[in-house]
């Protein structure tokens, strides 16, 4: 029996690997037989690069699918799990300074010193640490040429929130003797300077057979505000008050300064003015949950208000990166829904808000589960983590002040003021002139100003010329190229390069260098670095080329150690879940944390007369002047504009959709009525190709109701042709229609207004293609006349232009649909590739001709008839089904 079970599992994995590609092999063979299953299914629309496009349940399947994977085959402990007895997380309701006694089962995971983690194998690189150079690398492929920024989508305070989170979370312990890089002759003229010292990373020994050596976090991975609070005692110590709870803050609400010049806060090492602001704002936060703590609950003493208000502000923090600025991040409806997803669940917040965490992680949400998942693996953050989050290209080489003393502008815009170069918000020097600027106008500057783009040659040359700092905030006496630095480090540390990475994480490795970018220049400067050697290329440099998801600051690649690391943060942290309750933060802090949805919440707390003055935007972290997006009446699945009369549309309710956004328009409107007025319907259509929807459906009923045409088309590129003047040629006085005909036409007349020059690359091949989507109700009354008389004016233009027409019927009980159809299942409808001259009578004896007077007779056909009418043109019918149905009611 056992022989037999062994052979269908042979059977089976042999049957897997037809369709996998050749690296998986092994990796699928290690897998259960139902993870190798669901591994297919990803790897499958991997292959086909379609995930981030699938409507948004079906991407929050792929992406719960790859979670699940990588929670099983992604997370390595380093170091010896301790064993012994089990302490009492009753005894610790609340966080402690180093990190210790979160996790029930294990009192040091998570605390000050502990191992980075893995995500992937270690990767020996000892004989490939200078292979190619890493000042060759960061001259030719990071160093930056011209500033290239992320438009609206991410501002500076997006890329100082990443940095302060960092401070809350890692650092490597370092070795106390330096080691040197020294500039290559091909290079050197273009370095800051010819060499440079920096310290090793320290390697430990683990005491385990499977990663000998590791390297020790000196800060706290748990997400619990070490960046304000510091990661032990001594740190914690010099921050609070011992009052009331309290930390310590300047009276002009930046960071109190110490007798050096250095900033009072948790975590100081490489800092700069927008992480420092950070730091003071979260110092007010926690300031002021203490007082609405201790005006509720009087008998409480300062170490229960600091404890109390510590866990309220982690989590605050927590909750505004989840659900705000990853959202501004991976900017897709998707991750909107996946983020909310982690923390309120599908079932949302109004749900969970009244009723508690109900249905585990995916109907509640990772956050309020009943206890931590650690996933058999001790919690830490990894290596490969802290290489995907090395994002330093998000800095510009100014900061662009605003001149606040002007009154706002268009989108509440402020003036251009004076330029701060970066190195002079750095550190010590940072800190006076972040005193002198003001936390308002410091705040305001950074929010209305662009952040950079995680592209390659995009690394600021002023962080080649750094000057580092040490745990205490003290400026080294060595400048180092932080750009090599970087490439150095990931060596170093035994993190695998880029293609090697893309193994270990189930993602399709590139076989040349196309596969990574379409830029003709990077493709060039990387065969320069690294010849033809694709398994060579560094992680860092991969990262920055890779071609990114429309939406996305960052990497496709970067964004699955994200998924992984984002939910654990989560799920393995008890006050995120076991003890996520009103007992332990109390009622009102409870109430504070749930109520708190972004960092505008928080701004709106402090500084209430700065956002209303100078924020535009929904989000902090994007650029303040930004229109707000419009309210998405359905959630989880569209944006949503909705207005009661097409002649209300506006093109700026779509102001904020990228190029590649998907729009869609629905409606019942009377287009008859249009007509007769002097250039409504032409100005109107001319909106609508500006809009530039992919598909327009248009239901209108006859005076009894009884039956609805439904158009649709879809469009890339419009003309601006006149409507009826482009349909009939000039000859509509000739054509002798009836009001009624006009009814049943009118609709394709839009469909010839949108139809020059349009393309649709992945239905029809060739440069200038013609594309129409016409669905018809086809009933035993229905008249082909009409369908000819569109059939016959699209004839000239599709000879002309070398296209093709689609004609698709929806046939009842669901004719009152608006089909938002996957276009590549079009092609499967009616195809003509071209049109005949005439239509000859069918077996019926049906006659449909077309004089050349332009009149024109016609019999009434049954479904048959008609059917064998049309397949003179070569079609395939298909019927559409329920879902179709079902989504258009949904949107109407």
């Amino acid at each position: 029996m056992l022989r037999l079970a062994e052979m269908i599992k042979t059977l089976s994995r042999a049957s897997l690997h037809r369709f996998i590609h050749q690296d998986f092999h092994e990796v699928v063979d290690r897998m259960i037989i139902i993870d190798a299953f669901l591994f297919l299914i990803v790897h499958s629309i991997d292959k086909l690069g379609i995930w981030h496009r699938l409507p948004v349940f079906l991407g929050l399947l792929y992406l719960s699918v790859r979670r699940h994977l990588h929670q099983e085959y992604n997370l390595f402990n380093v170091g010896r799990s301790p064993t012994g007895v089990r302490y009492n997380p009753a005894d610790y309701p609340y966080r402690t300074a180093d990190g210790k006694y979160n996790e029930p089962f294990n009192e040091g995971a998570g605390s000050q010193g502990t191992f980075f983690g893995r995500n992937i194998l270690p990767v020996n690189q000892k004989a490939m640490l200078k292979k190619p150079d890493p000042m060759v690398v960061a001259t030719k492929l990071l160093a930056r040429k011209k500033f290239i920024d992320t438009g609206k989508q991410f501002n500076m305070i997006a890329a100082s929130w990443i940095q302060f989170m960092i401070h809350d979370w890692i650092d490597h312990m370092e070795e106390t003797q330096q080691i040197e890089l020294v500039a290559p002759k091909e290079v050197a003229s273009q370095c800051p300077f010819k060499s440079f010292k920096f310290y090793k990373t320290k390697e430990v020994p683990t005491g385990f057979w499977e990663i000998k050596s590791g390297a020790l976090n000196i800060r706290t991975p748990w997400w619990d505000g070490s960046a304000i609070y510091g990661s032990n005692e001594k740190r914690l110590h010099k921050v609070r008050t011992f009052k009331d709870g309290k930390l310590k803050i300047s009276e002009d609400g930046l960071l109190l300064l110490d007798q050096d010049g250095i900033a009072v806060s948790g975590d100081v090492r490489n800092s700069w003015a927008g992480v420092s602001i950070l730091q003071a704002l979260f110092v007010k936060e926690h300031n002021a949950v203490c007082d609405t703590l201790k005006r509720e609950y009087r008998n409480l003493g300062d170490e229960e208000l600091y404890r109390y208000a510590r866990l309220v502000t982690s989590a605050v923090i927590a909750k505004v990166h989840t659900i705000d600025w990853t959202v501004e991040l991976l900017k897709t409806d998707t991750l909107l829904a996946g983020m909310r997803g982690n923390w309120y669940g599908l079932l949302g917040k109004s749900f969970k808000d009244k009723f508690g965490h109900v249905g585990g992680a995916i109907l509640g949400g990772v956050v309020g589960l009943k206890k931590p998942e650690n996933h058999g693996v001790p919690y830490s953050l990894t290596e490969e983590f802290v290489s995907v989050y090395r994002m330093h290209s998000l800095l510009p080489d100014y900061l662009q002040l605003r001149d606040l003393s002007a009154a706002p502008g268009s989108n509440k815009s402020s003036p251009s003021a004076e330029k701060i170069p970066m190195p002079n918000l750095i550190g010590r020097v940072g800190e006076k002139t972040s005193s002198g600027i003001g936390f308002i106008k410091l705040m305001v500057s950074m929010g209305h100003q662009a952040s950079g783009a995680l592209e390659p040659w995009n690394y600021p040359m002023w962080l080649r010329d750094l000057v580092a700092q040490d745990v205490e905030g003290m400026d080294r006496p060595d400048h180092v190229d932080l750009a090599a630095l970087e490439v150095y480090r990931d060596r170093e540390r035994n993190v695998a390069r880029y293609n090697e990475f893309r193994r270990a994480l189930l993602l399709i490795p590139i076989s040349k260098w196309e596969d990574l970018t379409d830029d003709q220049e990077v493709i060039e400067a990387l065969h320069e670095v690294y010849g033809d050697e694709v398994e060579e290329l560094d992680l860092l440099v991969g990262l920055m080329a890779e071609k990114k998801i429309t939406g996305f600051a960052i990497s496709e690649t970067a964004f699955i150690i994200f998924l992984l690391m984002a939910t654990r943060r989560l799920e393995s942290d008890r006050f995120f879940t076991s003890n996520f309750n009103e007992e332990t933060y109390t009622k009102k802090g409870f109430e504070w944390m749930n109520t708190t949805e972004s960092l505008k919440d928080v701004l709106d707390r402090h500084y209430p007369e700065m956002t209303a003055k100078w924020m535009n935007s929904t989000s902090a972290f994007s650029v303040w002047d930004s229109p707000p997006p419009s309210p998405n009446l359905v959630p989880l699945l569209f944006r949503v504009v909705m207005e009661s009369d097409l002649r209300d549309l506006r093109e700026d309710h779509h102001s904020e959709l990228d190029s590649e956004a998907t729009v869609a328009i629905f409606s019942e409107f009377f287009l008859t009525r249009l007509i007769a007025p002097p250039n409504r319907l032409d100005s109107l259509m001319i909106l609508i190709r500006n809009i530039n929807p992919c598909v327009m459906t248009m239901i209108r009923r006859n005076h009894e109701g009884s039956r609805a045409r439904i158009i649709q088309y879809s469009s890339q590129q419009h003309s601006g042709l006149s409507m009826l003047g482009h349909f009939f040629d000039g000859h509509a006085s000739q054509s002798s229609l009836s009001v009624k005909e006009i009814n049943d036409v009118e609709l394709a007349v839009l469909i010839l207004a949108s139809a020059d020059k349009l393309k649709i690359s992945n239905l029809i091949v060739g440069e200038n293609s013609l594309t129409c989507v016409v669905s018809c109700l086809p009933t035993q009354e229905f008249q082909l006349n009409e369908l000819f008389i569109i059939l016959r004016k699209l004839q000239e233009r599709i000879k002309r232009e070398n296209g093709c027409l689609i004609v698709s019927s929806l046939r009842q009980p669901h004719s009152q649909v608006s089909q938002f159809y996957s276009f590549s299942a079009l092609l499967t409808n009616f195809i003509l590739k071209t049109l005949p001259s005439e239509v000859e009578n069918t077996a019926q004896k049906s006659e449909m001709l077309a004089a050349e007077d332009g009149k024109r007779r016609f019999q009434h056909l049954k479904m048959d008839g008609w059917r064998t009418n049309i397949a003179k043109f070569g079609t395939v019918e298909e019927e559409l089904g329920m879902s179709s149905f079902l989504s258009s009611r949904a949107v109407a």
